[in-house]
């Protein structure tokens, strides 16, 4: 113990000395060389300490801090390799070092982007210095494509300002340039999910070229789109100047689009006419501008048209704009649940929009890192081994027979398991369904189905033992249902009848199996049915005449 003592005492009196007798910079000098290189690239970092004149200090004798800035929410410490000189990011100065440390292939980054390399004074933090480095990955080509997605190739825009989009794969929050004309019109950088969403207003009427560059900080081009030719025609009409449909008119089938039309302030409502005679009611978003989203459930192309309404005027603009909707699989309304009281599994049911033989499942408790994945055959699934503690995100994506996606993808879902209400399914192992005589009728019989909130009955006169092809005859919340029998019919009939319990949940399990019985013959019955009531019709009309 004494010895620990005495080690820590000689630490404590080294550093106070190592304070005392250092000087204390103004900031440092970051290099990395180079400052723009690949993803995996191991470069190099160089640290000098300077004075509030720039001149690099000669005395420094001290630990310095090195950590990575960026935006982007989902970097882990898997993804980057610091500097480092044996104390985890820290490095020393001494006087072997002359005051410029240089840490050779000592910084890896394995995610592409922009990013800051800061170092900082361990004892004040405001003595720092930093370096912006780009990262990127290269590809066969020099120069790396954005897929531009609005404003379309040759497409007409009537509005003095359009909104351009596009995609920039792998190189988010790093600065791009729009040109218009070969002009620079915007300068911004991309999102961290490596977007373009922005909305330039200097075109010039007739046609106009558009092109989108990524640069580093050195001006040079990583990534460019290809250049696009469209016009501009402002709109002169009294009432109508231009429609826009986000994000194109390009779409595939189940996308939601929306309708952005542009109107003159006289305009007191709009609609939207797409596949039929039903016009679809437009939101005014503010005087002039009208709103509307559409989901698009048919593949196939579609002319729209406007009508407006000035006080007593209407007005009808027919086929503003053309939809070109590609056929497509995607994933509708998904809806979770729990059957187990701790809540440590989770149940979803999914419904799909068109036909897909298998899905994917991609969940996790990181909204940007879905590393979970099961693949199914149906659309519903368990999913053991959950925190309920923690939030957790899912996604689901249409397969086919060859587990290629064939579709598109649902919206990540984020579900609270811990605000999950417990909702146990039926549990029909074991019931049996059984036919009896009670006070000569005839009944289905059955035990009650725990978790059950009704039981629904079919009926087929063929021999099946399939669902979907049995008529629903029946809804009961008794466990049994008289069906028609007559023992002394002439001719034997038989009929197949199945019990299907209704959970709280929602789901619906076939209980035992499709039942085969003797009945009634509808046809006899049917005339017996007639046959009583116009007796009855005809002896009530003769005590009438009595």
């Amino acid at each position: 113990m004494k010895y620990i003592w005495s080690l820590l005492l000689s630490f404590i009196l080294f550093g106070w000395s190592v304070v005392l007798w250092s000087t204390i910079p103004s900031g440092f000098i970051v290099e990395v060389n180079p400052n723009v290189f690949d993803v995996n690239e191991a470069v190099d970092v160089t640290i000098k300490a300077i004075d509030g004149d720039g001149n690099v200090i000669t005395d420094y004798d001290w630990f310095v801090f090195i950590e990575l800035l960026t935006d982007e929410s989902n970097l882990t410490y898997e993804d980057f390799v610091l500097p480092w000189d044996g104390w985890a990011w820290l490095v020393f100065f001494e006087e072997a070092d002359l005051w410029e440390i240089t840490l050779s292939k000592s910084l890896i980054i394995r995610k592409s982007g922009s990013y800051t390399l800061r170092v900082y004074d361990l004892d004040d933090e405001s003595v720092d210095g930093q370096r912006s480095i780009v990262v990127w990955q290269s590809q066969d080509n020099d120069i790396l494509p954005i897929s531009l997605i609005a404003p379309t190739p040759w497409s007409i825009e009537t509005v003095s300002s359009i909104t351009v989009l596009a995609d920039a794969v792998d190189l988010g929050n790093s600065p791009y340039q729009i040109l218009v004309n070969g002009v620079i019109v915007d300068t911004w950088t991309t999102s961290a999910q490596w977007s373009i969403n922005t909305v330039i207003t200097d075109m010039t009427e007739g046609e106009n070229s558009l092109q989108i560059k990524v640069i580093d900080l050195n001006d040079i081009v990583l990534w460019e789109s290809e250049s696009i030719t469209f016009s501009y025609q402002p709109n002169t009409d009294e009432f109508f100047n231009g429609i826009q449909i986000l994000p194109s008119t390009q779409a595939k089938q189940w996308d939601k689009l929306v309708f952005n039309v542009s109107t003159s302030d006289a305009v007191s409502s709009a609609e939207l006419i797409l596949w039929s005679e039903d016009w679809i009611p437009m939101d005014m978003d503010s005087i002039g501008t009208y709103l509307a989203q559409v989901l698009m459930e048919d593949p196939w192309n579609v002319d729209v048209s406007i009508r407006l309404n000035a006080g007593w005027n209407m007005k009808l603009y027919q086929d503003v704009a053309t939809l070109e909707i590609e056929e497509n699989i995607a994933i509708g309304l998904v809806k979770f649940y729990t059957q187990a009281v701790d809540k440590s599994s989770l149940m979803m049911m999914w419904q799909v929009l068109g036909q897909s033989p298998k899905f994917l499942v991609n969940y996790g408790v990181n909204q940007n890192n879905l590393d979970q994945e099961i693949i199914v055959d149906t659309n519903e699934i368990e999913i053991a081994n959950i925190n309920p503690a923690e939030v957790y995100y899912f996604q689901i994506t249409p397969l086919d027979n060859d587990e290629n996606i064939i579709g598109t993808p649902s919206d990540v879902k984020e579900i609270d398991p811990s605000s999950l209400q417990a909702q146990v399914t039926c549990l029909v192992d074991g019931i049996v369904l059984r036919t009896e005589e009670i006070d000569n009728s005839y009944y289905f019989v059955w035990d009650a189905v725990e978790n059950a909130e009704k039981y629904f009955i079919y009926r087929s006169d063929n021999v099946t033992s399939i669902i979907s092809e049995m008529q629903k005859v029946a809804e009961t919340t008794q466990t049994r249902f008289e069906y028609p029998f007559n023992a002394d019919a002439l001719n034997e009939e038989f009929a197949y009848y199945a019990v299907v319990a209704v959970c709280a949940n929602g789901k619906e399990i076939l209980i035992d199996e499709v039942k085969e019985v003797q009945v009634w013959p509808y046809d006899t019955l049917l005339i017996a049915i007639v046959a009583s009531v116009l007796f009855y019709s005809v002896w009530s009309l003769y005590r009438r005449s009595i």
